[in-house]
This record gives C-alpha cells, sequence and structure tokens, in this order.
C-alpha cells in the first residue's frame, strides 16, 4: 500500500491479517534481514496456512516470501528446507491456490 503524506510517498506493508487483495508479503522468521539472533522460524505449516487463508479469501495476487541470506550470502538451513516443503506441497495441491476465487 502506498501512503501519501505532504506530496511524499511511503510503502507501506501491511500485516497479513489485514491483506484484502493485492500484494502479501511476509518473512520466515521475525526480520526482514538477516538477524543471527532470530530464531523464531515459521513452519511450513505456518506458512502454508496463511497462503490457504488469505487466498481463500482472494486476497493474493502476488505473494513475497522474504528469506533474508546470511552474511556470508548462504540462505539459512531453516529458509531452504521450509521452502523444499512448500514447493512439494505446491506440487500436489497448486489448484487449490492458482485460479481460485474467494469463498463466500
Amino acid at each position: 500500500m502506498i501512503l501519501k503524506l505532504r506530496n511524499k510517498a511511503y510503502l507501506i506493508c501491511l500485516p497479513m491479517e489485514m491483506v484484502q487483495i493485492g500484494e502479501t508479503c511476509m518473512t520466515l522468521n521475525d526480520n526482514w534481514g538477516y538477524a543471527a539472533h532470530d530464531i523464531r522460524w515459521k513452519t511450513t505449516e505456518d506458512v502454508l496456512q496463511k497462503l490457504i487463508d488469505i487466498t481463500s479469501k482472494g486476497g493474493i495476487k502476488k505473494n513475497l516470501l522474504n528469506i533474508g541470506p546470511k552474511a556470508d550470502g548462504t540462505f539459512p538451513a531453516e529458509s531452504i528446507n521450509c521452502l523444499e516443503e512448500v514447493g512439494s506441497w505446491m506440487k500436489v495441491n497448486s489448484e487449490a491456490i492458482y485460479g481460485t476465487i474467494p469463498s463466500p
């Protein structure tokens, strides 16, 4: 969402619960960039539940899932594992996500 105040534009990223239509964005932990102390990883179930919930409400046109690389440029194992598991789920269930319409 773009918020304009005094002729300046600010990009606002809404919490997943507030998204109604358009683009969603979330992280796999609590930070947008790598933070060595951040070990609160979302589970694959958490990620899929949010994807399914918002899709069922007609909310996803684009879904940004941030996985910030570590200081050495590699991706955390937790991120890789989650993405692989989501990918495996999507191979089987993608028709439940792509091209769907909101439930009443």
